[in-house]
């Protein structure tokens, strides 16, 4: 995965958004350097959340679901389809079962450990007055980042300002907006093309 990463384009200059770099602090999920190579921001200001590809760090992979919902999972799928052979304890099917669910349970990120390792960086944005989340969905596999960044700041004195594309993410937004009791007003969506930066 780390050899496939460093291989992918830095990103095309013509494609760049505007960033506000100065007394700013970025969190990236992704595992390149794109926004040091690209937008020239120093290492010092970016949380890889997930790691950096090249820098020697662990990179982390994987999904949120805890080990009894892999099995609840599993086992509604594999029940479900073999009440009608009546063979529901095959010892091969259990089996199979067990390995497929510690297999896909070992690259399950580590959410709360992460957070716990960057308490830091959460409490340095304590003063923070703008939140600016780019290309990202709001996955129920990083909410846990999110919901650390809101209790870590003072909500209704922030402005949030969410990029979509092609409207795509708009209804997660909307619900992320809602859920978290974000004040109206205190918010925009913007749509990723109206941030790209102005050429030369």
């Amino acid at each position: 995965f780390e050899i496939w990463v460093l291989q992918l384009s830095k990103g095309q200059e013509d494609r760049r958004i505007h960033l506000n770099k100065e007394d700013s602090t970025f969190m990236s999920f992704n595992y390149s350097d794109t926004l040091e190579s690209l937008y020239n921001i120093p290492n010092n200001n970016i949380l890889y959340i997930h790691g950096k590809a090249g820098a020697n760090n662990d990179l982390v992979l994987g999904h949120g679901a805890s080990m009894t919902e892999l099995e609840n999972r599993v086992n509604h799928n594999v029940i479900s389809n073999d009440v009608e052979n009546g063979d529901c304890y095959d010892y091969v099917i259990e089996r199979a079962k067990e390995t497929a669910i510690i297999g896909v349970h070992n690259h399950r990120k580590h959410v709360d450990k992460i957070i716990n390792n960057n308490q830091t960086w959460f409490l340095s944005l304590a003063d923070i007055t703008n939140i600016h989340i780019y290309g990202h969905s709001l996955a129920d596999v990083d909410m846990p980042y999110f919901k650390k960044i809101l209790s870590s700041i003072k909500k209704n004195s922030v402005f949030f300002e969410f990029s979509d594309y092609n409207e795509e993410n708009k209804q997660q937004l909307e619900d992320f907006i809602r859920t978290e009791s974000i004040p109206y007003g205190n918010y925009a969506i913007v749509e990723l093309d109206s941030l790209l930066a102005k050429t030369k």
